[in-house]
């Protein structure tokens, strides 16, 4: 596997990714209010991702490029709120304050590291789950609508809802790269995101600093069930819910 063609789509992954879900983000910062700053980050990159793939499911439901144009009104309108809230309150924010977020930057950093190594070994995801949704997320790209049903390959319906699949065909098309990369690279920045969730819920439920850091770091680096197991069967709509 060729390490550049893994950083190129890397790199558009990165440019992209935040796009689609800055709109959500920007939206939940700003009734998040009563969290610090990197659990209120965190909780509303979460928000956002959720509002974007929804959104992605209603309006591929009419045309995936509708859903395109849509997002980019919206992330231009949501960058200057952002930039403009920067701007109000970065008084607010300290070095020494955020420092103390190091160990959480450390676990999620290993955590993504991790989960990156097969995109190194192996041009596809693994799993067999990966196939049957790559063929949706395909069918897609190639229809600009959500599918009904699976033909060419069998005529039965499609029983159950496509926002995850619109998603990754809407990153891949964005970044311009394949749907088995933006497939595996959502995974791996799905398993971040989760890592962070995890930290949040843990030092809001007990209180302890050391406990949040210790629940995430079982989560990233032990835990296999809803964790380190989709790798094996490619469980990106599973691991997307869970998140």
């Amino acid at each position: 596997m060729d390490s550049s063609h893994v950083c190129e789509n890397l790199v558009a992954f990165g440019a992209t990714r935040p796009f689609a879900s800055l709109p959500g983000a920007a939206l939940a910062w700003r009734f998040l209010r009563a969290l610090a700053a990197p659990e209120r980050f965190v909780l509303a990159l979460a928000a956002g991702l959720a509002i974007a793939i929804y959104a992605n499911f209603v309006l591929t439901l009419v045309n995936l490029n509708l859903a395109s144009i849509a997002f980019v009104a919206a992330f231009g309108f949501c960058l200057l709120y952002l930039l403009a809230a920067f701007v109000k309150t970065k008084s607010r924010f300290s070095l020494r304050a955020l420092s103390s977020y190091g160990w959480l930057v450390a676990i999620v950093s290993g955590a993504i590291i991790l989960r990156l190594y097969p995109l190194y070994v192996s041009e596809y995801p693994g799993g067999a789950d990966t196939v049957f949704h790559l063929i949706l997320a395909r069918k897609i790209t190639l229809n600009g609508i959500l599918p009904t049903d699976w033909t060419p390959f069998e005529t039965i319906a499609v029983n159950y809802t496509l926002g995850g699949h619109a998603f990754i065909a809407q990153i891949s098309e964005l970044a311009g790269i394949p749907l088995h990369r933006a497939f595996a690279l959502i995974m791996v920045a799905l398993a971040g995101m989760s890592t962070a969730l995890v930290y949040v819920i843990g030092k809001n439920f007990f209180g302890r600093d050391s406990l949040a850091r210790a629940s995430a770091f079982a989560y990233a680096f032990i835990a296999n069930l809803g964790s380190l197991d989709y790798y094996r069967w490619g469980g990106l709509p599973n691991e997307t819910a869970m998140t």
